[in-house]
C-alpha cells in the first residue's frame, strides 16, 4: 500500500510540473479552485520612427483566446488585441515619451493574466529625440560670399543616404547640390551664383544606427550668420576688442593675423576683405626664423585664400618673416622682415630710478635686468620640478604717468633656454599698489616665443598708473619647469 501511494505522489508531482510549464496556477479557495490565466514572456520593444514594436514569447496555456497589449506614458493610453498565436505588435503615430508596455493573455471569459511579468519599456525616434537632433547636418559650416555660397563639411557618415542642398541661383532658377561621399572627403566646395536672399535649405535622409527605418530629418536652413572659430573669435578680441562679430565688424576690408591659428577659413567671413596682413606685429627682428606662426590646417587655409583671391581679384594677402606659408606660396605677398617700424615710432619711456619686484623672490634678481631694453641681460629663476609656478613682476614707476601699453621682451638667449619663454602675460595698473585694474583685452596676452623678439601689449585706452604688475607662468621643457625674461618696458603711442 505504501508503494501504491508513491507511486501516486510522484504522478501529481508530475502533473504540477506540466501545469507550471503552461505559465498557470491554480488557488485553492473556499470555493474550490480559481485558475489564473498563463501570462506571456520575454516582453521586448524595439524604437523605430515614430513607432514601437512590441516582441513576446506566447504562454502554451490553450485557454487563451487572445493577447492584450497595453502602451501608456504619462497622458497617452493605448491598448490593442492580437490572435493568441500572434507574438508581435508594431504601435505607430507615437510623440516622444517613454512608454510602459505590458502583454496579457485573456482567456473566453476576459480574465488576464497577470501584467507584471510581461512588461517592458521603449522610447520611439522622433525630431524630439536626442540622437535624431544630434544626426549631422553634413555641413559643418558655411560662408554666403556676396553671390557666392562656400561650404565645409564633416567626415562622411554611412548612415547618409541622401543630403541635398535646394537653392535658388542667381538667375532665378530653382538649383540643387548633391553631397557625395568623395566631395566630403574633399572637405570644401565653392557653389558660384547663389541668391542669398532666398531661402537655401539641406534636405537629408540616413538611418540612426539602432532605428530600423529611414528618416526624413528636419530640414535645415543656411541662415546668412557666420559662425566663427572660438580661437579666431579670441585672436580678434586680443587684436581689436571686437566681441560682438556683427555687421560692422565683418565688413572690415583689412585683417591681421599674427600667432599660431588652427585655419583662416574665418576670413570668409569678411566678404568686403581686400587685405589680409600675416604676422606684422610679431617683432623678432631681420632674419629670425624661430618659433614663426603656423597655421593647422595648411591646405585648406591655403583653398580659402585661393576663394578670396578668385571672389575678389584685388584681394591681397601681406605675409612678413614666412609665418605661416613658405616663401613663394601662391597669392602670398612676401614683406620681408622689416616689420620694425612701429617699435621705431613708439615713445619708450625712461626707467631710470625704476625698480621691479619679483614675487615670489628670485635669488640675484635686479631691477635693471627688465629695465634695461637690453634681451641679453635676463631675468631668471632657478629651474625647478613640481608644479608650475606664477611669477608677479611689478614696476614701480615712482610716479603717475600716462601708459598706452607694454614691450615684453623675451630674453635673447639660444639653447635649452629657449624653451621657457613665457607664452602669455597679464598685465594690470595701479596708482596705489593696491587696486589694480585689467588693461587690455583679454586676459593672457599672447607673446611671441623668439629669442629677443618683443610684443606690444596695447591698453584699452590711455591709463594713468604708477605701477604695471605683469603675471607669468613657468613654462615645462623635459623634466624641468622655467621662465625667463628680457625686458618689460612701457611706451606712449
Amino acid at each position: 500500500m505504501r508503494k501504491l501511494y508513491g507511486i501516486l505522489g510522484l504522478f501529481f508531482l508530475a502533473l504540477a510540473g506540466c501545469e507550471s510549464l503552461e505559465s498557470t496556477y491554480d488557488e485553492y479557495t473556499g470555493d474550490g479552485p480559481v485558475r489564473y490565466v498563463g501570462g506571456c514572456t520575454d516582453v521586448a520593444v524595439e524604437s523605430g520612427w515614430n513607432r514601437i514594436t512590441v516582441k513576446w514569447t506566447n504562454s502554451l496555456d490553450p485557454n487563451i483566446v487572445e493577447n492584450l497589449i497595453t502602451c501608456t506614458a504619462e497622458t497617452f493610453s493605448y491598448d490593442t488585441t492580437v490572435a493568441a498565436n500572434v507574438a508581435e505588435c508594431e504601435i505607430r503615430g507615437l510623440a516622444d515619451a517613454t512608454y510602459t508596455v505590458t502583454v496579457q493573455g485573456v482567456d473566453e471569459q476576459g480574465n488576464k493574466s497577470l501584467a507584471e511579468p510581461a512588461t517592458a519599456y521603449g522610447r520611439p525616434y522622433t525630431y524630439a529625440h536626442e540622437a535624431v537632433m544630434g544626426f549631422t547636418r553634413g555641413i559643418s559650416k558655411h560662408f554666403f560670399v556676396c553671390d557666392n555660397l562656400v561650404l565645409f563639411f564633416n567626415t562622411w557618415d554611412s548612415n547618409i543616404i541622401d543630403f541635398t542642398l535646394h537653392y535658388t541661383g542667381t538667375d532665378g532658377e530653382p538649383k540643387t547640390y548633391a553631397l557625395t561621399e568623395e566631395e566630403s572627403a574633399i572637405g570644401h566646395v565653392l557653389l558660384e551664383g547663389v541668391d542669398a536672399e532666398s531661402e537655401v535649405v539641406l534636405k537629408r535622409r540616413g538611418r540612426i544606427a539602432e532605428c530600423p527605418d529611414e528618416i526624413d530629418f528636419e530640414d535645415y536652413v543656411l541662415t546668412n550668420d557666420p559662425v566663427l572659430m572660438s580661437a579666431f573669435k579670441l585672436a580678434m578680441q586680443e587684436r581689436y576688442g571686437e566681441t560682438e562679430f556683427g555687421a560692422a565688424f565683418l565688413s572690415r576690408t583689412d585683417l591681421e593675423l599674427d600667432y599660431d591659428i588652427v585655419s583662416m577659413e574665418d576670413i570668409l567671413a569678411f566678404p568686403n576683405l581686400e587685405r589680409l596682413v600675416l604676422g606684422k606685429n610679431r617683432y623678432m627682428g631681420t632674419n629670425n626664423t624661430m618659433n614663426l606662426s603656423e597655421v593647422s590646417d595648411y591646405d585648406e587655409s591655403l583653398w580659402c585664400i585661393g576663394v578670396m583671391k578668385q571672389l575678389n581679384p584685388d584681394f591681397v594677402v601681406e605675409r612678413y618673416n614666412e609665418h605661416y606659408f613658405p616663401s613663394g606660396t601662391a597669392n602670398i605677398t612676401d614683406m620681408g622682415s622689416g616689420n620694425l617700424e612701429d617699435l621705431e615710432r613708439m615713445t619708450f619711456l625712461p626707467t631710470d630710478g625704476w625698480s621691479v619686484a619679483c614675487e615670489p623672490q628670485v635669488a640675484g634678481f635686479e631691477s635693471a635686468y627688465l629695465l634695461d631694453d637690453d634681451a641679453t641681460s635676463t631675468w631668471r629663476p632657478l629651474q625647478q620640478s613640481g608644479m608650475a609656478r606664477s611669477f608677479e613682476l611689478t614696476i614701480d614707476m615712482k610716479a603717475e604717468q600716462a601708459v598706452d601699453g607694454l614691450k615684453v621682451v623675451q630674453a635673447n638667449v639660444t639653447g635649452t633656454d629657449v624653451n621657457f619663454f613665457p607664452m602669455w602675460a597679464n598685465v594690470e595698473v595701479s596708482t596705489d599698489n593696491v587696486n589694480w585694474q585689467s588693461v587690455t583685452y583679454v586676459e593672457d596676452n599672447t607673446l611671441g616665443t623668439a629669442p629677443g623678439e618683443a610684443t606690444l601689449v596695447r591698453f584699452t585706452q590711455t591709463c594713468n598708473a604708477r605701477y604695471i604688475k605683469v603675471t607669468v607662468e613657468d613654462r615645462r621643457f623635459d623634466t624641468s619647469l622655467g621662465s625667463i625674461l628680457g625686458d618689460l618696458i612701457p611706451y606712449r603711442n
